[in-house]
C-alpha cells in the first residue's frame, strides 16, 4: 500500500501553496473568495483526474499497446451544484495524436482499471468519457 502526503499551506489572502517534502514540484491553488488566476479547488480536482488519465496514458498506450503517442491532451467538464455545493457530473474527452489506431474500448477499460484519481472519484460521480484518436498518417493526408 502507498501513502501520499501533500501539504497546502495559505501563503495570503488570495492564494495557496501544494507541495510534497520528496518532490520538487508545487501547485498554486486560488483560495480566495473572489477569482484569481489560479486554479480553484474544484478545478484543482478536475487537473487531477486529467493528470492520471495522461499519466496513464504514458504507461498503457505507449509501454503496453506499443503504440507511439505524438500528442495528447484531454478537456474536463465538471458540473457544479449549488446546494450541497459538489461536482455532480463530470465529462472529459482525450485527444490522442498517434503513429496507428488504438483499442478505445480496451483503452477506456485499462484507464479505468489503473486510475487511481479515477477509480476514487468514480464512487462519488458519474464520470463520463470519449477517447479520439487521430493517427500521425491520416493526419498528415487531410493536410
Amino acid at each position: 500500500m502507498e501513502t501520499y502526503t501533500v501539504y497546502v499551506e495559505r501563503e495570503d489572502e488570495s492564494r495557496s501553496i501544494a507541495y510534497t517534502f520528496s518532490k520538487e514540484g508545487e501547485i498554486f491553488l486560488d483560495s480566495s473568495d473572489t477569482s484569481t488566476d489560479e486554479l480553484n479547488p474544484a478545478e484543482s480536482l478536475l487537473s487531477s483526474l486529467g493528470g492520471c488519465i495522461l499519466k496513464n496514458i504514458s504507461k498503457i498506450v505507449v509501454k503496453r499497446m506499443h503504440i507511439n503517442v505524438f500528442e495528447a491532451h484531454i478537456e474536463i467538464t465538471g458540473l457544479r451544484s449549488e446546494n450541497p455545493p459538489k461536482i455532480k457530473e463530470v465529462k472529459y474527452k482525450l485527444y490522442l495524436l498517434t503513429d496507428r489506431s488504438v483499442n478505445i474500448p480496451r483503452l477506456m477499460e485499462l484507464l479505468v482499471k489503473y486510475g487511481t484519481v479515477y477509480n476514487t472519484l468514480q464512487e462519488a460521480v458519474n464520470i463520463d468519457g470519449e477517447i479520439i484518436n487521430e493517427t500521425e498518417t491520416r493526419r498528415s493526408k487531410s493536410k
